[in-house]
């Protein structure tokens, strides 16, 4: 964002490790048609309208192959769980 000219450093932060502060430019307002910050959504927003949500995808046990070796990439999470405990469900929008 920097090398783009989107934000600048606006100095530093009165905490602990006076970590950097970032601010928008005015080419950031001019590049988005802005005419202040006030115009962007806030985050509960862009959250409802703009993140998709993906399901969880379903994980299945290792396999032993053809070769002896285990296929690791999958693991189904019911079969991990402990006797008498379910899986989260899915989160939902």
């Amino acid at each position: 964002l920097m090398e783009r000219g989107l934000v600048k450093i606006g100095g530093r932060a009165e905490v602990p490790g006076r970590p950097l502060l970032y601010e928008t430019t005015q080419f950031f307002l001019d590049h988005f048609a802005l005419r202040n910050l006030d115009e962007l959504p806030n985050a509960d927003e862009l959250r409802r309208r703009y993140l998709p949500t993906a399901p969880v995808p379903a994980v299945q046990a290792p396999v032993a192959a053809d070769s002896g070796e285990l296929d690791l990439n999958v693991l189904d999470l019911a079969e991990a769980m402990p006797a008498g405990e379910e899986p989260p469900p899915a989160s939902s929008p």
